[in-house]
């Protein structure tokens, strides 16, 4: 379980889940039927989410992805990547479609490049006029970006914890301790159980191919727009 106090006010914890293949994870969704699991496609759990909430249609949603220090950030839109030039990225984005970034410089695997994704599922309710400064945080770590390389796919649940049950801790900026639940259990139904899921970050070894379509790789997500991020990056 990784925990993240954001502003002092909104404390973010997630669930990771490291899958070496698909055996573990199919066998777990034979044993019971839900109506959603974090082992469905991109996009999947999203769409349900909205069902539930047509609130959410349409809600744009400030989010953080923090990256292993020194890393670049290239935002996915349309058929191309945006550079930010920074190992943090603040982004406006949908709740539904799936989004698609770009790492490159990464430490020791500075010749290569990740495609992580990120799913939101739900929306933050902070005070009018202060939305950029109250993004869901997604944290990357070096031991994430390992995993992936190696050959894993890495899944984050990033929820919102119950503050009744959440653990009266403060850590540092930029990190969130976890909990790595396995492959055997889904991550999205842990979340659920601790909290309300907000967001699903997937990363694996996958790159495109020189015959891709670059707007189908970046799954048709509508652009993300670049925010001012609420605290400067030093490594750039």
């Amino acid at each position: 379980m990784k925990h993240s106090l954001a502003n002092n006010l909104i404390l973010l914890a997630v669930i990771s889940t490291l899958v070496m293949s698909a055996t573990a994870a199919s066998a777990q969704q034979r044993t019971r039927h839900h109506l959603i699991d974090g082992n469905m496609v991109p996009g999947a759990a999203a769409d349900h989410y909205r069902l539930g909430n047509p609130a959410l249609r349409g809600h744009v949603q400030p989010v953080r992805l923090i990256t292993p220090k020194g890393t670049n950030i290239e935002v996915g839109t349309g058929n191309s990547f945006i550079q930010t030039n920074a190992s943090k990225a603040s982004v406006a984005m949908q709740i539904g479609p799936v989004y698609r970034f770009k790492l490159t410089n990464v430490p020791r695997y500075e010749g290569q490049a990740l495609y992580p994704s990120i799913e939101l599922l739900n929306r933050l309710n902070p005070p009018q006029g202060l939305e950029n400064e109250f993004p869901v945080e997604v944290v990357l770590t070096q031991d994430d970006v390992v995993d992936a390389m190696r050959g894993s796919l890495v899944t984050k649940v990033i929820y919102l914890e119950n503050p009744e049950t959440a653990l009266p801790q403060r850590h540092m900026a930029d990190q969130q301790p976890s909990i790595d639940i396995g492959g055997a259990r889904d991550p999205l139904r842990e979340a659920e159980r601790l909290g309300r899921p907000m967001a699903i970050l997937r990363i694996g070894s996958r790159i495109p191919l020189a015959t891709d379509e670059v707007n189908l790789f970046n799954f048709n997500a509508p652009q993300a727009a670049q925010l001012p991020d609420p605290t400067p990056d030093p490594a750039k």
